[in-house]
């Protein structure tokens, strides 16, 4: 049952969410987010191909690429606009304590998306643009709504 790790940008290699490195190995797809496996996998909670992923592992894996491809960028516009940033907005409201423990591990930029799910901004005016106070901000916030 040997199975291999494939995408189609660069030659990356992951590992499998369900097997322990060096176990056994999925085919994993870059292109639209899927897991396809040439043979059954029997750890996830639901084997079939395209099986659903929790909002957790979605957006570990979003933040990740949204990191990695925006590192280098100065213009805020890039770095909010990059489509995993957006697509972790569009994961909604689940992510919310995710997005504000990145921010408690390490203050990013995570401000925007929590402003556009929530419809909130906590931040004041005065502390626009100091990262450490937006997020300290943002952190109260989540404390004071139950996510922190």
């Amino acid at each position: 049952m040997e199975k291999i790790h494939y995408t189609h940008d660069a030659g990356s290699y992951r590992e499998c969410p369900y097997h322990p490195k060096a176990e056994a190995k999925c085919l994993w797809v870059n292109v639209d987010w899927k897991l396809y496996e040439l043979e059954r996998c029997e750890r996830g909670s639901d084997s079939r191909v395209g099986a659903p992923r929790t909002a957790e592992e979605t957006f570990k894996e979003l933040a990740a690429k949204w990191q990695a491809e925006t590192a280098h960028l100065s213009a805020i516009d890039d770095i909010v606009l990059h489509p995993a940033y957006q697509d972790i907005i569009g994961l909604g409201p689940s992510v919310i304590p995710l997005l504000l423990t990145q921010l408690q591990a390490t203050p990013n930029h995570w401000f925007w998306a929590l402003e556009h799910i929530t419809r909130q901004n906590p931040v004041r005016p005065e502390d626009i643009g100091i990262i450490r106070k937006m997020a300290d901000s943002w952190l109260e916030w989540g404390r004071q709504q139950g996510y922190l």
